[in-house]
């Protein structure tokens, strides 16, 4: 079990395996908990972003980065991709629109298919 304190310690990486165990055992007992203590101590603000293709979404992205990581502050980006029913994969891709310097330690991007499921 991965404990909300061992994710926020272990840096982007433990936020991709707990994102990753969270994809692939969404009912676990584990991941039902580790979700439970990261609602009860938020530490960040959520905003979401939804439009058709081209409107921008990813230069928004970029954008708010940027803003960001001006003040010295980390950023989290998870793109929630609508998903092909034939292969399950995601359509988008968003994150390869989304340049960003992958030893940033304070920003973390995640594409994930949304699989027929927010």
């Amino acid at each position: 079990m991965t404990s909300l304190n061992e994710v926020r310690a272990g840096g982007k990486w433990a936020v991709a395996r707990a994102l990753t165990r969270l994809e692939t055992h969404p009912d676990a007992s584990d991941m039902l908990v580790l979700l439970d203590a990261a609602e009860q101590s938020p530490r960040g603000a959520t905003i979401g972003l939804t439009g058709p293709p081209g409107v921008g979404k990813s230069s928004l992205c970029q954008a708010l980065i940027a803003e960001v990581r001006a003040r010295c502050l980390s950023i989290a980006i998870i793109a929630v991709d609508p998903s092909s029913a034939r292969t399950k994969g995601a359509l988008l891709g968003d994150r390869t629109r989304i340049n960003t310097d992958p030893d940033d330690a304070q920003v973390f991007l995640r594409s994930m298919a949304a699989c027929g499921a927010l």
